[in-house]
């Protein structure tokens, strides 16, 4: 019986290993830092269209910490000095950080947003979808409605 009992807590304790190795070896493949190559958002019809940025940068580090900027090219260069051009320089900029997990049975990410350039959203949990492309350059986002139909797929590239 003891010989069965010490098997069994060694069989879990072994199990428990790999499954923290595996865990870690799918949250190194985020670690690094990307650019943005293309974001499309969906209509409830699944219709794509070109998302609210056209540039960004994301990062993910080995200490489980994050940070992502999104900006419209296109923005005014000059400083805003009216209510109106800071609103709109407001929303063309949006940036967060904070740290992540990953779900890989579920094949998401979630930032655990300790700040953000929009005050409604720090506290908040933000889930991805990822996918990677085979030779790890590409890492594909995308965000889903609470039906699970995806909104918006933001497509990274490592740099």
């Amino acid at each position: 019986m003891r010989v069965t009992t010490g098997f069994l807590v060694i069989a879990t304790l072994m199990a428990s290993v790999v499954t923290t190795s595996a865990q870690r070896s799918v949250t190194s493949r985020f670690i690094g830092n990307y650019k943005l190559i293309k974001f499309e958002s969906f209509d409830d019809k699944g219709t794509s269209r070109p998302g609210a940025y056209d540039a960004g940068r994301i990062m993910y580090d080995g200490a489980g910490q994050m940070a992502a900027q999104l900006m419209r090219t296109n923005r005014p260069k000059e400083n805003p000095t009216t209510d109106t051009q800071r609103v709109a320089a407001y929303q063309s900029y949006f940036a967060y950080y904070g740290g992540y997990t990953v779900d890989e049975a579920k094949g998401m990410v979630v930032h655990h947003l300790q700040g953000s350039t929009n005050p409604s959203s720090t506290g908040a949990d933000f889930i991805r979808y990822y996918k990677f492309s085979d030779d790890g350059k590409f890492l594909t986002l995308s965000v889903k409605n609470q039906q699970g139909q995806v909104t918006g797929v933001l497509t990274w590239e490592r740099f």
